[in-house]
């Protein structure tokens, strides 16, 4: 592992003592070096807790080599970018992960930015377990709430990273196959891969005791991870597994939780929100960044690239489209079709942006020039899906169809369920791609799944993605291990393919 990864801790520490104090002019004066931050880091509770929050805010910094994935709602559009829900009819930026030579590609900058930012988070996080301890005695509750947020990140990053890097978990298998290394100290050494099985055992095991450390936490932003969150995450994580059961139980769980604290879905023209302030201007968000608008990320932004209105070219030249075939999916009364433009003649800022039919609506810039908005990492309707895609693969149609429908006439007020499981469980993955489009879910979804690529018969245009139909067996389903990371560890290198 790269020494450098260590350095977010002096980047997130002193973002947040801006934020917390005031920003004096010779802050940074303070932290010359990683072993100086790392005794600043580890000396209170409350530098631990900044700590934490830099990690959250680092989420959507702008500090990496490929602008337009430099943060984690860059990787999002990434999944989409992969799938076949998702295209466009120019420009550059994510054509090669559109036309997947990215992640076969050992020394492709994505392949690694993305590896070295997930570990980067979990480094950190690893530097704030080892000290919060430290402070059980003198601050019980805060350095619960810290260590719960810090395990929270680890499993979260190495969940991820597990998913990209590796063949998939199947369920009832035992899945010695290779997975990534599972970083639990805070010292940079050589580590070899560890098992996908001992990866997602570890996850879990993190994310248990998180949801044991948090249970009495109310965080006073939906950045942070709150109990819900910690839930949302292990249905997530059950779900990959295919436990369905289990992925059931924690969405329920979620659900319930979620709408006692007062929690709630979008309905009517709430859905027509952009997205900018979703968790300000609706009550469905329940993880997202909350960037403030002197906190810009510039073209890094989710809204400079996934917007139909902002002023940067691969809005006006590449704005995105959903698949033709998948919009068609929607019923007529389905009040999601507004979120693209059917027939390519909705208005447009000015006459430099290009028309295309089922171009994207779902996301709008709060103005030409601002790319600044919250993004949301989860909501309330997503649990919904998952609870009724579990509940029918695991049997329990009834509750399916319940908690579906529950869903569905708020998106559709005439929506009526099927009556047969395997229509039930049709209906609910097609809404799920419809619901989450552009939310970074899609490649994740095929891969969990074991379902091939297929982007054929849509108005996918075969010159410019070049890749139409991907097997399920494709070995590029698996992202390749950044040859950089290779090259520095000598048991990773053991251990590969």
């Amino acid at each position: 592992m790269k020494n450098y990864l260590y350095i977010i801790i002096c980047i997130a520490l002193t973002w947040n003592s801006c934020v917390v104090t005031s920003c004096s002019s010779d802050y940074l004066d303070t932290a010359p070096s990683n072993a100086v931050s790392e005794t600043l880091v580890g000396s209170s509770i409350e530098s631990l807790y900044m700590a934490v929050n830099g990690i959250h805010r680092k989420m959507v910094s702008q500090d990496k080599a490929v602008q337009y994935v430099g943060a984690y709602p860059g990787f999002m559009i990434c999944s989409d970018v992969l799938s076949d829900d998702m295209t466009w009819e120019q420009n550059q930026e994510f054509l090669a992960v559109h036309q997947w030579q990215v992640q076969p590609s050992a020394t492709h900058k994505i392949v690694g930015l993305v590896w070295e930012s997930y570990y980067e988070f979990i480094l950190n996080a690893n530097l704030v377990l080892h000290y919060v301890d430290n402070f059980s005695e003198s601050s019980p509750s805060l350095s619960r709430w810290v260590k719960g947020e810090a395990l929270c990140f680890r499993a979260f990053s190495h969940f991820m990273l597990v998913q990209l890097y590796a063949e998939r978990y199947v369920g009832g298998k035992d899945n010695t196959q290779l997975g990534v290394p599972y970083r639990v100290d805070k010292e940079i050494k050589n580590q070899s891969r560890n098992t996908v099985e001992d990866c997602y055992r570890y996850i879990n095991s993190d994310l248990d005791e998180a949801l044991n450390l948090l249970e009495d936490y109310q965080p006073k932003s939906v950045s942070h991870f709150s109990p819900i969150v910690v839930l949302g995450i292990k249905a997530r994580v059950a779900m990959a597994q295919q436990d369905y059961s289990k992925a059931s139980e924690y969405a329920e769980k979620a659900i319930a939780a979620a709408e006692k604290a007062g929690f709630k879905l979008m309905e009517g023209d709430e859905l027509y929100n952009g997205f900018t302030d979703i968790a300000t201007k609706t009550k469905e968000a329940l993880w997202a960044a909350l960037t403030l608008d002197d906190q810009t990320v510039n073209y890094y932004s989710y809204y400079a690239l996934m917007t139909w209105n902002f002023n940067s070219e691969p809005v006006r030249m590449g704005v995105k489209q959903i698949s033709e075939s998948l919009y068609k999916q929607l019923s007529a009364t389905d009040l999601r079709r507004k979120w693209w433009d059917e027939m390519g003649e909705l208005p447009l800022p000015t006459a430099n942006y290009t028309a295309y039919k089922y171009s994207n609506r779902k996301f709008t810039a709060r103005a030409e020039g601002n790319p600044v908005g919250q993004v949301a990492f989860m909501r309330l309707a997503e649990l919904y899906l998952i609870y009724a895609e579990a509940a029918v693969r695991s049997g329990n149609n009834v509750a399916a169809s319940e908690v579906f429908s529950r869903l569905m006439i708020t998106r559709d007020p005439e929506f009526n369920a099927p009556t047969s499981p395997a229509d039930l469980l049709t209906q609910i993955l097609i809404s799920r791609r419809l619901e989450l489009w552009g939310e970074g879910f899609r490649f994740y979804d095929l891969k969990r799944l074991g379902e091939p690529l297929h982007r054929d018969g849509s108005n996918f245009n075969s010159a410019f993605c070049i890749v139409l139909d991907i097997p399920a067996s494709d070995p590029r389903w698996q992202w390749a291990i950044p040859q950089a990371e290779l090259d520095v560890n000598s048991n990773m290198v053991q251990n590969h393919y």
